[in-house]
């Protein structure tokens, strides 16, 4: 008589109370890693795979702060360099550490407010803006040039070599841009003058 062997294999799992439990892989994507000038706010898309109904979050942005909630919001109120990462655990006890593959940068508006010309007079008026915004330049003939950036540091709009005189007065029209924080750039021969507005 024939006689079978049976072979029993049992795959066993780091994690503490389950033994089939397959660990998570902890991920999260930021949209934006540099600003200009703070406030940075981020949103912190979590793409974890392997986790349950149960798993637990953990977020460190880096700044001191931390959340536990799984796709959080966050705002970085000032300039530095940060490091943010998540830890996920599931119900299994397992857990996985992701460490964001680059840092996160909020500059500290270098430049803004400061007037580094020779320019005897410029003025950008009002601030808070609704649809449009003054620009009032003093200086000897020759041409400017006027950008407006946003606090990520992208040019929204600009306005190349256009010719000035004593007090020449440009009105720019910024309807088109979402309400928020921005940046006037005037630069000339004779300097560059940066000035924070707010469009209502």
């Amino acid at each position: 008589m024939k006689k079978i062997a049976t072979l029993f294999v049992v795959a066993f799992s780091s994690c503490a109370n389950a033994v089939w439990a397959q660990c998570p892989t902890s991920s999260f994507f930021v949209p934006n890693t540099n600003t200009w000038c703070p406030p940075l706010i981020d949103t912190f898309f979590n793409t974890s795979t392997n986790t349950d109904s149960g798993s637990t979050y953990l977020y460190d942005f880096g700044d001191g702060a931390s959340s536990m909630m799984e796709m959080p919001v966050h705002i970085y109120p000032s300039s530095g360099i940060f490091y943010p990462s998540l830890i996920v655990t599931n119900t299994g006890g397992c857990a996985d550490t992701f460490f964001f593959s680059s840092p996160i940068s909020v500059g500290s508006c270098w430049g803004v407010g400061v007037n580094n010309s020779s320019i005897n007079i410029i003025q950008i008026s009002p601030t808070p803006f609704t649809n449009t915004i003054n620009t009032s330049v003093s200086a000897a003939d020759g041409s400017a040039d006027v950008q407006v950036w946003n606090l990520m540091g992208q040019i929204v709009f600009e306005e190349n070599e256009f010719n000035i005189s004593s007090a020449t007065k440009r009105t720019l029209d910024l309807s088109f841009l979402n309400s928020g924080v921005y940046v006037v750039r005037v630069v000339t021969a004779e300097g560059v003058f940066t000035q924070k507005v707010v469009k209502e």
